[in-house]
């Protein structure tokens, strides 16, 4: 009775190890896959990585207007109170990779976690398929969600106040 007991411990725990072990590999490779979609579509006016300036800004164009901003509320990379401006077309992308335009160095955020852009509708922010997920007023989005003036988005430990101008 016993050595039964034993064996079918040590499969329940193979189970469990070999479990574990495919869900960190899966998490793993969501974070380093990349998103399909462009990040600068030129079908809508948009920049080419280059002419972006630090804060999320068209770079010599008539366009450098901030039409909404997010501003730190808490987070362990960011300091208190940062500000990252709008653009008026184009997209901003938050993530922990480099080819995000603002990074987030958050062991929660993905490589291109997550991104907001200037709809017809309004301000649209969109979850790039993250590990950990992308959070809207406490509530955790699927897609795409509108944002509004003083909505709270959280990606991973860090809290921005949305500001639309």
């Amino acid at each position: 009775m016993i050595p039964l007991l034993l064996w079918s411990g040590k499969v329940l725990f193979l189970v469990a190890l070999y479990g574990f072990i495919l869900f960190v590999m899966r998490a793993a490779i969501r974070d380093m896959r990349t998103v399909e979609t462009s990040r600068f579509d030129a079908a809508k006016g948009s920049s080419t990585p280059g002419d972006r300036v630090a804060d999320g800004r068209k770079a010599g164009s008539g366009e450098d207007q901030v039409v909404w901003q997010l501003k730190a509320v808490s987070s362990p990379c960011l300091a208190e109170g940062h500000v990252v401006l709008g653009p008026r077309k184009g997209r901003v992308i938050l993530g922990r990779g480099a080819e995000a335009d603002v990074l987030l160095s958050d062991t929660f955020v993905s490589s291109q976690h997550a991104s907001i852009e200037r709809g017809d509708g309004g301000l649209v922010l969109l979850d790039l398929g993250s590990t950990n997920g992308t959070i809207l007023n406490g509530v955790e989005i699927e897609g795409q969600m509108l944002l509004e003036e003083g909505d709270r988005v959280e990606i991973g430990d860090t809290v921005f106040k949305v500001e639309v101008g």
